[in-house]
């Protein structure tokens, strides 16, 4: 299968109902992707084993949350950012537990942003958010 693409089943921990697929190109090849739950709980598809791991943060809703995720062989920093805080995690990079979180509130900006993609449609136009 080296060098042909190929589908493989994959188990899901008992409960876990899917609702998102997310594909990661990270170096070490380590994580094929992130996974987010019916019950905004954030996972990660091992590459080897094909396993499936809750991430050691609180909640992640991808229609109304941003994600960031910056890391190294040793942790991961997540940082995701809600209509009213901003979350930030460090994250072990070999079993994905939380090491330490910090919550900051997000000042409402008077001046709306414009943008032209949302997580609400496929369209690309001009919006104010």
């Amino acid at each position: 299968m080296k060098g042909r693409p190929f589908v493989r089943a994959v188990n899901l921990p008992e409960g876990v109902e899917l609702k998102h697929l997310y594909v990661t190109e990270f170096r070490n090849k380590k994580v094929l992707g992130l996974l987010s739950g019916a019950d905004h709980s954030l996972y990660v598809l091992n590459n080897r084993t094909y396993e499936v791991v809750k991430v050691g943060v609180s909640s992640f809703n991808p229609e109304s949350d941003e994600l960031t995720l910056l890391g190294n062989m040793f942790d991961w920093t997540i940082r995701i950012s809600t209509p009213r805080e901003d979350c930030y995690y460090a994250v072990d990079a070999n079993d994905y537990t939380l090491i330490k979180s910090f919550v900051r509130s997000r000042s409402r900006n008077s001046i709306p942003g414009l943008t032209f993609t949302s997580y609400k449609d496929k369209w690309v136009y001009p919006r104010f958010e």
